[in-house]
């Protein structure tokens, strides 16, 4: 998923430090990272983030200190396609061709960006316009709500166009837009061990995380650190409590016929998710259900078919599966 909700949690703790987002505007070929992947870089040269394999980072970081020495933004571009040693790097070799936008972290940038993170924990949508010269050089950036044009008509030019850069007819330069999304909201019904790997390579992979069960020694930070909210009460009355939208995920694994039967009852009121899986072979979701069909979000058996065997394994297979759909479903091409 994209790292830009945790870094924009870091820049908003570290607002009165030096920092340079250096962000991908520009692909061609191939290349670990795409348009909008971004990095902080920090005056001590650590930094936060991934632009590439590990191929571009240490370039990055020593081209940031001109940005922090000049207080303006920079357009670099790198050729990973060259292999041998007398290209900018390491004779990378991957057919690709990237360029970065790097811009120090000012106050007109720093208001933006958390802006965006208000937005993003207020699960709305943000895109991010960002205007060149026809020399490549950075005019002016603003943030909108997307879908919104009450602050300015272009919100809904932008919000049609993919993330990365685009001619702009009107100026001879060019435009790079980039849409940020609000982690995508994941439910996990039941917690018991075999949803402790779920929790935590869904929270590493970008999800926001809320774990659900009646047992309160199951329910515990102890037991699921990275999880962003856990709640513990009779079922029936955390899902009186809960609402969901067509934009959430939920996974059902309490282990427990009865239990699951409830869970699944209300969650299929509730309306359509995004995705919904259930733990367990295809004929005891079919009991679940009672004989109703099978809504076309519901995943049973659970995960991709990849042979997993054990709690890790099972935790991958699901994980993927969650992350494909939302690669075809939900973002543009």
């Amino acid at each position: 998923m994209d790292m830009m909700n945790q870094l924009l949690d870091a820049i908003s703790l570290s607002s009165q430090m030096p920092i340079v987002l250096a962000t991908i505007i520009h692909v061609e070929g191939s290349a670990y990272r795409k348009e909008g992947a971004s990095m902080l870089i920090f005056q001590d040269k650590s930094r936060l983030g991934l632009l590439s394999a590990g191929c571009l980072e240490e370039d990055v970081t020593e081209r940031a200190q001109k940005v922090f020495t000049s207080g303006k933004p920079s357009v670099v571009h790198f050729d990973m396609a060259k292999e041998d040693d007398l290209a900018w790097g390491r004779g990378a070799g991957c057919n690709g061709r990237l360029t970065i936008l790097m811009e120090p972290v000012s106050d007109k940038l720093l208001s933006g960006l958390i802006f965006t993170k208000k937005s993003l924990d207020a699960k709305k949508a943000v895109t991010r316009v960002a205007r060149f010269t026809p020399e490549m050089e950075l005019a002016n950036e603003q943030f909108y709500l997307a879908g919104e044009s009450v602050l300015a008509i272009e919100a809904t030019i932008y919000s049609d166009l993919p993330t990365g850069l685009h001619p702009d007819s009107k100026t001879g330069g060019f435009v790079f837009v980039h849409h940020l999304k609000p982690k995508p909201s994941l439910f996990v019904f039941g917690a018991g061990d075999d949803a402790i790997p779920v929790v935590s390579l869904a929270s590493k992979t970008g999800f926001d995380v809320t774990v659900i069960d009646w047992r309160p020694a199951f329910v515990g930070t102890e037991r699921f650190p990275e999880a962003n909210t856990l709640l513990m009460d009779s079922l029936e009355k955390i899902l009186k409590g809960l609402t969901f939208s067509i934009a959430d995920l939920a996974i059902v694994m309490t282990h427990q016929f009865e239990k699951d039967q409830l869970i699944l009852d209300r969650l299929l009121e509730s309306g359509p998710l995004f995705y919904l899986g259930v733990l367990g072979p295809r004929e005891r979701t079919e009991r679940l259900l009672r004989g109703a069909p099978f809504p076309v979000y519901l995943h049973s058996p659970v995960g991709l078919a990849i042979g997993a065997c054990g709690p890790q394994e099972i935790a991958v297979s699901i994980i993927a599966e969650m992350i494909r759909k939302i690669r075809m479903d939900r973002e543009p091409a």
